[in-house]
């Protein structure tokens, strides 16, 4: 009896999770648009390599690599055995970002020996091929990114079974190579159950079992903090948009119930980005109401973004300690911007302005204010970079959030570009990462992210506002063991006591 009562203490109990109400066909590593998408995505599929809690490169689905002595040219991923999934349906996985082009974090397309007129997965490409448990990649030359992209989650390996092979769409998320799978089909409400991939190699009897993921973001319905509060959920991901930091501070502060509360370093930004449209308009406008709207945040909104709930004010994308950072004279630079004009802003005729992120559309409230104070109507939506939005069609202003990095992280600088927060067009951004992942000298690599961020400071295309960072919160003896560093929110590195 007692060897019966050990052996079920060992088993997890059940794990319920808050998250977004969306259909299964919504996450997909071919087109993450939030991380909300990549947080689901990183849980039901693993990449070749990944990066650990401290951002070092480690082994994923891949056991070990080897660059070819010759030229470096060339590198051959060896699979872990007994893992469910082959470096087949590594090949398959790339083949089809490659062919959907689509994906945010990195373009493979550029660096490989590959056909970029290739249609279907079986079609040949010299760059992209799998021999036995070798997936073999060529590059068209050697470049030291493409190990620490592959670990973004828009590379992960999706089992061929589970692609419909003419759309080339998920059609069974229930075959997963990920520590986690969809357990049946989504329920009605939106419910998500998930169970652990014993196959995958990140399980464990340790690692939670099985994983509700209950809707939080339906209208007129308790948000994840109620949720928490009245027992229904165990756990609130550091990418809830239904709550905010202020929410989970004061529910950490408050609560008897809680059993871990997480903060990753200061790494989320909430920043004002003129869109292409925008950014028509004549720099002084953009200046002034770029002003108009730090000053509204300083002035009208300290209470809602208090420094006790770990909200800072900031002028600048990346910190000044950083290897991205500015130097002194140009952040005095860009104060100085701010100093030039007291004018008030004249608009011939009303603006919109789009709330982007969930966590920032949590304080929408708030915002209405500015609606008095410019010329403008607010409204909510996803960035006009990943929609395909004309540009008669998209607002002049978003006020979105993005990660920041503290040195050449690539898949953020890729996503970056990518959503348009740089002050460089579609193709600039092509152009700039193709030249910047080709430069072999670092120090090259980090003074031309230095000038592309002075630059989109200093032409008011980005206007950064305020920086904190993402926090997590768990009840009913869960512990929460995430990185400090990134925004991921690895369900397999949760444990409960």
């Amino acid at each position: 009896m007692a060897k019966e009562q050990q052996s079920y203490k060992m088993v997890t109990p059940n794990l319920r999770i808050g998250f977004v109400q969306k259909e299964l066909s919504y996450f997909d590593p071919s087109k993450i648009a939030n991380d909300v998408q990549y947080v689901f995505l990183e849980n039901i599929y693993s990449p070749l390599v990944e990066l650990d809690n401290a951002g070092q490169i480690i082994p994923g689905l891949a056991s070990s690599w080897t660059i070819d002595d010759k030229d470096n040219s060339t590198i051959t991923f060896t699979m872990r055995k007994d893992i469910g999934v082959s470096a087949r349906d590594a090949e398959v996985s790339i083949k089809r970002l490659i062919i959907l082009s689509s994906n945010s974090h990195g373009n493979l397309s550029e660096m490989l020996m590959c056909d970029k007129n290739m249609k279907k997965l079986d079609d040949h490409c010299e760059g992209i091929r799998s021999n036995g448990d070798k997936l073999i990649l060529k590059l068209k030359k050697w470049n030291p990114f493409l190990i620490p992209m592959l670990s973004a989650i828009d590379f992960a390996v999706i089992p061929e079974s589970a692609i419909d092979k003419n759309t080339l769409a998920i059609n069974d998320y229930t075959i997963t190579s990920g520590p986690y799978s969809v357990d049946g089909t989504q329920l009605k409400d939106g419910t998500i159950k998930l169970k652990a991939n014993k196959n995958n190699h990140h399980y464990s009897t340790s690692v939670p079992q099985s994983i509700t993921l209950i809707p939080t973001n339906i209208p007129n319905s308790p948000n994840s903090v109620e949720m928490l509060n009245e027992n229904k959920i165990d756990l609130i991901l550091s990418v809830d948009p239904t709550t905010n930091l202020r929410e989970i501070i004061s529910l950490s502060n408050s609560s008897k119930e809680i059993s871990d509360t997480f903060y990753t370093e200061n790494m989320q930004l909430g920043f004002l980005s003129f869109t292409r449209k925008g950014m028509k308009l004549p720099f002084d406008t953009r200046l002034k109401i770029a002003k108009t709207v730090k000053q509204y945040f300083k002035e009208h909104l300290t209470n809602v973004f208090d420094s006790k709930f770990k909200y800072s004010f900031t002028d600048t994308f990346f910190p000044s300690f950083s290897n991205l950072g500015l130097s002194e004279t140009d952040e005095v630079k860009v104060s100085s911007l701010y100093q030039r004009s007291n004018e008030k802003v004249n608009l011939p005729h009303p603006l919109r302005i789009r709330l982007c992120s969930g966590r920032i559309r949590k304080y929408k409230d708030a915002y209405y204010g500015l609606e008095k104070v410019l010329n403008i109507k607010i409204e909510e939506g996803n960035p006009s970079a990943f929609s395909n939005e004309s540009i008669d069609e998209m607002p002049e202003i978003e006020i979105r959030s993005t990660d920041i990095g503290f040195d050449e992280d690539i898949s953020l600088i890729s996503y970056m570009t990518t959503s348009e927060t740089f002050d460089l067009s579609r193709e600039e951004s092509k152009k700039w990462m193709e030249q910047f992942t080709n430069e072999p000298s670092k120090e090259i690599r980090l003074r031309m992210l230095r000038e592309l961020h002075k630059e989109t400071l200093l032409k008011v295309k980005g206007v950064p506002l305020i920086i904190f960072p993402y926090a997590a919160i768990a009840r009913n003896g869960w512990k929460i063991h995430f990185s400090k560093l990134y925004a991921n929110n690895k369900f397999w590195q949760l444990s409960h006591e």
